[in-house]
């Protein structure tokens, strides 16, 4: 796994100025105003004094208070994006203050998700619906607080950084300013990975042999025509002319590198439960990092949801070099929720599949359209695998295709042929 840094400085969103007590309102003060007028006329000489001083303070407050947050800065970096559960994930936030007016006091405060764990006592909020890292300090002239809070990384997810909101205010604490720093960066927590006992993955073909390619690596000048275009293809394999033809985004696709080729299937229909659910993504990703460590090429599609597109998943076994973070990013980010009906996704994704490619199956419902699916793929010559959880429903597809009883024992994942 990759590790890389990332330093994003936030853009300022358009800041908020508040009063914190009901007397500095904006109606209080026309209503104060409202006072001195008939005191001065009045010639009430204690009250006229006292509300000029109350209105000069509340002037005074406004004032400073407007140019707290201007030229200040705040940064995320985080170390690395990825993670497996139980990892811990460090955020680095520095706010800077580069103005010569100190900062009198600050709090800062980013929402969370409840699947992210504080690893000691940073300043989480617990009370609130929504989780929030906040901290309270000051600033003086051009310096910068630094804080680095530790997440300990419960489950698998797709966790955003959601806005730093920033709040600070006059000396007096009479007016506050309030503004918000937009983030993109997200923490992406990988599915557990177990490894497989007893179970070769080369030894699952039910025809024998696995159809491999003539070429020892992908010859980038020779092309073998082209294909429609998915989230996974890169942007320099884009075939200008074809897509102008055909009104739609096309690849080249390339003589590949003599490679097994698999693909995996996570159908949402099959599964009723959650935890079920989370188990065969368990299961599908120890495929996919058992089968790239051996040299193939590994493709998942899914009509679950993606938690930060909303689309459903797409991605080919074209033996890129950065395959196996692909596919366990895809899996940490897919949802419980359908972003297409299978019998709307299935037909749409059929002029990707390639011969001589495993297809594998993550079942458990046997859902109609899903069974169905799996038939015209085995009918049309397809090398088609099924795995079900053990003691799951009775195998309807009993004869015709091949299915796997999984399960997790001791830290393994069990894989034996249904009889």
């Amino acid at each position: 796994m990759k590790t890389t840094r990332i330093l994003t400085s936030l853009p300022k969103t358009k800041t908020e100025s508040e009063p914190t007590g009901i007397l500095f309102y904006r109606g209080s003060i026309i209503f104060l105003s409202g006072v001195l007028f008939i005191a001065l006329v009045q010639n009430f000489h204690s009250f006229t004094v006292g509300i000029s001083l109350l209105l000069a303070l509340a002037f005074i407050a406004k004032i400073i208070s407007q140019s707290m947050l201007s030229k200040v800065h705040c940064n995320l970096s985080l170390s690395q994006r990825h993670f497996f559960p139980d990892d811990s994930a460090a955020i680095n936030i520095e706010i800077a203050n580069k103005k010569i007016i100190p900062l009198f006091w600050a709090h800062a405060e980013i929402a969370v998700s409840r699947s992210l764990t504080m690893t000691a006592d940073n300043g989480i909020d617990d009370s609130s619906p929504v989780p929030e890292l906040a901290f309270d300090f000051s600033l003086n002239s051009f310096s910068a607080a630094r804080f680095r809070p530790s997440f300990l990384c419960r489950r698998r997810g797709y966790y955003p950084l959601k806005n730093l909101t920033l709040i600070s205010g006059d000396m007096f604490g009479l007016y506050e300013q309030k503004a918000r720093f937009p983030s993109e960066e997200a923490i992406i927590v990988y599915p557990r990975l177990y490894p497989l006992k007893d179970l070769n993955i080369l030894s699952l073909y039910p025809t024998g042999g696995v159809s491999f390619r003539e070429q020892l690596f992908h010859d980038h000048t020779r092309t073998m025509g082209v294909r429609d275009y998915c989230v996974s293809d890169e942007f320099r394999h884009i075939h200008w002319r074809a897509s102008a033809r055909r009104d739609r985004l096309q690849v080249k696709v390339f003589e590949p590198t003599t490679t097994g080729q698999l693909t995996l299937f996570l159908p949402r229909e099959e599964f009723a439960g959650k935890e079920e659910w989370e188990t065969a993504i368990c299961v599908l990703a120890a495929l996919a990092h058992k089968s790239v460590s051996e040299g193939n090429s590994v493709g998942l599609f899914s009509n679950c949801a993606s938690a930060d597109t909303g689309k459903p998943v797409s991605i080919l076994p074209d033996g890129n070099i950065d395959g196996i973070d692909i596919l366990l990013t895809a899996l940490a980010k897919v949802n419980f929720r359908a972003g297409k009906s299978w019998q709307d996704f299935f037909p749409s994704i059929l002029n990707q599949l390639r011969g001589g490619t495993t297809f594998i199956f993550a079942a458990v419902q046997f859902n109609e359209a899903v069974r169905l699916s799996i038939l015209n793929l085995r009918q049309a010559g397809y090398k088609v695998l099924v795995f079900n959880p053990a003691g799951g429903k009775d195998n309807p597809l009993q004869g015709e295709v091949p299915v796997y009883k999984y399960e997790i024992l001791n830290g393994y994942i069990q894989c034996e042929p249904q009889q």
